[in-house]
């Protein structure tokens, strides 16, 4: 059984593999508060969970990635922005509670100029 004081130690069979997801190659890792964001090529998976009652992985986004681990920042009480192939986007709602996840794209009015 793993522990929060041992992270290093785990059972053998304690894994989850995120590289067979669809949704392309894992391009980044991101923790936002509790979770964690495994950024694909054209996708995004969130890591939740805790020590006690065990790790979940479930896809975020579809069809939205991000290929620039550079580019993913945290504004606080706002969310997380990212660049994508086709614009800026930002990851904002909540993960507890029932709440909705969105992913807006902040440069939708000037795709031109993008």
């Amino acid at each position: 059984m793993t522990r929060a004081s041992t992270p290093d130690t785990y059972k053998a069979l304690s894994f989850t593999d995120v590289g067979t997801r669809k949704g392309g190659a894992i391009t980044a890792l991101h923790s936002h508060y509790g979770a964690l964001f495994v950024f694909r090529e054209k996708a995004i998976d969130v890591v939740q969970g805790d020590y006690n009652s065990g790790f979940q992985v479930s896809t975020l986004i579809q069809d939205v990635g991000c290929r620039s681990d550079k580019t993913i920042t945290t504004i606080p009480d706002i969310g997380v922005c990212f660049l994508s192939e086709d614009g800026i986007y930002m990851i904002k709602g909540g993960l507890q509670g029932g709440a909705t996840v969105e992913a807006v794209k902040l440069t939708k009015n000037i795709e031109g100029t993008f």
